[in-house]
């Protein structure tokens, strides 16, 4: 694959003003794309070592490699949503946006262009400033599932924008896994077991916070 799973070091260093910033920084760990896919749902797919290398070469034509800069959106609160994604390289930050509404979707707008690049100080990301960071995404993180899987699909609840200098997603459009079912089952069922557990995950880190914690507060998986 050109793109390679990163690690993520934190420099301090000093801006304009002279005060001290943490730089999110990517390198390299040369893991490609067919061996963080295997990493992810390969545990899950229940079928032997050859059979799971048969489906790989079925699932990695499917997904869909985005490029992001540092304070590029993956999506914004109200977005309809169609796909799953899989993080390859790079930090990227689940968002709910400071003043939404629950119903409407509404959000306040960006300090930068959706599409035109950009290329914002790296020791902030101003479109996150006052929003409330509900999930910090890492290689070989998975997310936009929740939403995208419901009947009909649901508007995205979130933000999700890169905070470090680069990114790279895989995204996997969800319409394909009817025929999966069909062509591929062990496969798309190695996928949906995956979600479940990521799932469970979550539900069971927030009944631990709830546990420790009197105040009400807002999490959401997707």
């Amino acid at each position: 694959s050109q793109y390679s799973v990163t690690s993520l070091v934190s420099h301090s260093t000093q801006d304009a003003s002279g005060h001290a910033s943490n730089i999110v920084r990517t390198e390299a760990n040369a893991v490609g794309v067919r061996d963080l896919i295997a990493i992810v749902f390969g545990p899950y797919v229940p079928c032997s070592m050859t059979s799971i290398s048969l489906d790989l070469d079925v699932l990695l034509p499917l997904l869909e490699p985005r490029r992001m800069q540092c304070g590029e959106m993956v999506w914004r609160r109200g977005d309809e949503a169609l796909s799953m994604f899989i993080v390859h390289a790079g930090k990227l930050e689940i968002l709910l946006p400071k003043g939404s509404s629950g119903a409407n979707g509404a959000v306040s707008e960006s300090s930068s262009d959706r599409g035109a690049p950009q290329e914002p100080p790296i020791e902030s990301v101003p479109y996150a400033q006052g929003a409330l960071v509900l999930e910090v995404l890492i290689p070989g993180s998975i997310f936009g599932y929740l939403h995208a899987m419901a009947t009909p699909p649901q508007p995205r609840f979130t933000d999700v924008v890169c905070v470090s200098q680069w990114a790279v997603v895989h995204e996997l459009p969800l319409s394909l896994l009817p025929q999966m079912h069909l062509s591929h089952p062990k496969l798309a069922l190695g996928i949906m077991q995956c979600v479940q557990h990521r799932c469970s995950t979550e539900y069971n880190n927030m009944t631990q916070h709830q546990l420790h914690n009197d105040d009400h507060w807002v999490v959401t998986l997707d």
